[in-house]
């Protein structure tokens, strides 16, 4: 367990890395752009307005280059869902690929009419 200033360094330094990434031109979406912005950045370290554990922070962090490189040669998605909340509607993708000899699903998020992004990873 890291002390909390550690912490916070580990985190930024992480967030720096994923703004690098910006967005992935994903074939199953006809190339439209999936972006890596806060939503996906905040579900990555909190679950709601819960920090998750620090040891399940940092294997998602650690599966976020295999994300880009299975979003680039996506060809289908395994699961669509639409959820309408009051007047807002947001659309989940569940997308699944291997790199290393890994198993990962992703999750995509469009919340309304706006642009896709990257929601969550995780080890299948």
């Amino acid at each position: 367990m890291m002390r909390s200033e550690g912490w916070k360094e580990y985190v930024k330094s992480e967030k720096e890395k994923y703004k690098k990434i910006g967005y992935v031109e994903c074939p199953a979406f006809g190339n439209e752009r999936v972006y890596f912005n806060n939503y996906g950045f905040d579900h990555l370290v909190y679950k709601g307005r819960i920090p998750r554990p620090n040891s399940e922070v940092i294997k998602r962090f650690h599966l976020l280059s295999d994300v880009y490189s299975v979003l680039k040669k996506l060809k289908s998605v395994d699961q669509e869902e639409k959820r309408i909340k009051g007047e807002s509607c947001a659309y989940f993708w569940t997308v699944r690929g291997s790199v290393n000899n890994r198993k990962i699903r992703i999750i995509l998020r469009r919340l309304g009419n706006s642009t896709i992004h990257f929601f969550s990873v995780m080890l299948e």
